[in-house]
């Protein structure tokens, strides 16, 4: 069997449904603080997205923030002064929701005081969602766009305690009623701060409200792909219901802390999509098109995954084993880096080559001590230069190489451009979009590797930000088959 050794930085998936272009981001969680984290919506910036939507915990108020209006306004004000995030906001169309710590305290639900005032300022400062706070008495809005039919919900205004409901008999026939009205819709997407799909009756879930029953069994009747949109969690993931084809992404956070679901959870979470669990900074891009939709996870800086998030393409390779290794420095932010790095707003500005040359020694060590014939690398972001680095000093210890969003480290001491070139098959892949490691930063170096060994480098662009698109992936696997690397041996 021929074995796939990873050196991970992404997660790529994709499922098919139906035709109409369209491209937008979705995220959540973002505190404020020193701004260190903020970079992402640089990031963001650059994907000319045709809008965002909000998925709640959108700023986070403190108890001084939420004792009234005027406070929650200039707490709202100061979080979108940071310069990154206002550069954004006022790039890109923006769509909200809210959630819990942009309506008042952590978990808070409709006994919360100051209720009513919260909902006026989250309405003023959203001034593109399609809301009528003074009609409904909540923050529910619905937007049509051509084929596509997006909903927001309130999951706060209604809320009761636990074992309650979330969002109230008012707002569950709005929601039947306007899926009705819109039964010639292509795709649902509905907007809920807490997550739906998930079994684990943990934290907010709305697997923890007898309410969750009527509200699937009325998404549950359209006829079109109804898909889920939620944050909250502090990690992302995919579940997709095993009694019909709801399906839902959960994107969080984008600058706050990650954590990752237990094990009891995981256990418990039935409809989780195996391989789908991002424990970082990220935001998601969805992608529709005359191929279907694409959700592609966007991670903060390139930085900061960890082993497991590429086991998600182990489904597309079942004739390969597969082995992801761990990256060595913990970061703040949640996840792993093989060494640190920093940049501005032209992409990578420099990185720790000791750090750099001991994660090589790391790999090589691992690859050494693989039985049987050498495996294919692949890897993305840090991963891919890191791959790009073993496969010309060390062409003796695999098959080939993969590296997606990264370059030919050509200038590190380490390189040695006079020595023997590699002998190995190479597959480079390059986002257009990538604002983390520009292709003006990739393609001169991939044009140094491809002076030494012209024959066996396959360089390619696609259009993609710091990602892998699925086209990307599929062009992978005819790379892979092509060179012959994925026969059982």
């Amino acid at each position: 069997m021929q074995k796939f050794f990873f050196i991970p930085l992404l997660l790529g998936l994709s499922f098919a449904l139906h035709s109409q272009s369209m491209r937008f981001g979705i995220g959540s969680c973002a505190a404020g603080g020193d701004g260190n984290n903020d970079d992402i919506f640089q990031t963001l910036e650059k994907e000319k997205l045709d809008h965002f939507l909000w998925l709640g915990d959108n700023a986070y108020y403190t108890k001084k923030d939420w004792k009234n209006e005027e406070s929650m306004v200039a707490a709202m004000q100061q979080r979108h002064a940071s310069p990154l995030l206002a550069s954004f906001l006022r790039s890109t169309p923006q769509l909200a929701i809210w959630d819990d710590h942009d309506f008042g305290p952590n978990d808070s639900d409709s006994s919360f005081a100051q209720a009513a005032a919260s909902a006026g300022v989250f309405d003023k400062t959203w001034p593109d969602n399609p809301t009528d706070l003074a009609t409904n008495g909540d923050l529910r809005w619905d937007l049509r766009m051509g084929s596509v039919l997006f909903v927001g919900l309130d999951n706060r205004t209604h809320r009761g305690p636990k074992g309650t409901q979330i969002l109230g008999k008012g707002q569950l026939q709005y929601l039947r009623d306007l899926l009705d009205t819109h039964r010639d819709a292509a795709w649902v997407f509905i907007a809920v701060g807490s997550q739906v799909l998930n079994e684990a009756e943990v934290f907010e879930n709305y697997s923890r409200f007898p309410e969750r029953e009527t509200f699937l069994s009325i998404c549950e009747d359209h006829t079109a792909q109804v898909v889920f949109l939620t944050g909250d969690r502090h990690h992302g993931e995919i579940n997709q219901s095993q009694r019909g084809s709801l399906v839902e992404i959960t994107s969080s956070p984008l600058t706050s802390r990650s954590h990752e679901p237990s094990a009891g959870e995981l256990k418990a979470n039935v409809n989780l999509v195996k391989g789908t669990v991002i424990s970082t900074q990220h935001y998601t891009v969805i992608e529709l098109s005359e191929d279907g939709l694409a959700a592609e996870v966007i991670f903060k800086d390139g930085y900061g995954s960890h082993e497991g998030d590429l086991f998600s393409f182990e489904s597309a390779l079942p004739q390969h084993g597969i082995r992801s290794l761990k990256a060595p420095i913990g970061l703040a932010m949640g996840g792993q880096a093989w060494y640190e790095i920093h940049w501005d707003a032209d992409g990578l500005k420099s990185e720790d080559m000791e750090q750099a040359k001991d994660a090589m020694a790391l790999i090589v060590d691992a690859l050494k001590g693989i039985d049987g014939p050498p495996p294919l690398l692949f890897g993305f972001s840090q991963g891919g230069i890191l791959a790009n680095a073993i496969a010309w000093n060390h062409p003796d210890l695999i098959a080939g190489s993969i590296a997606v969003c990264s370059y030919f480290p050509h200038n590190w001491p380490v390189i040695d451009l006079t020595s023997q070139p590699v002998s190995k098959p190479l597959f480079m892949a390059v986002g257009d979009h990538d604002g983390v490691i520009p292709a003006s930063r990739s393609m001169p170096t991939y044009q140094v590797l491809g002076e030494a060994i012209q024959e066996q480098l396959t360089v390619k662009s696609y259009p993609m930000a710091h990602s892998i698109h699925p086209t990307c992936f599929r062009d992978i696997l005819s790379w892979i088959a092509l060179h012959g690397l994925n026969a059982k041996t």
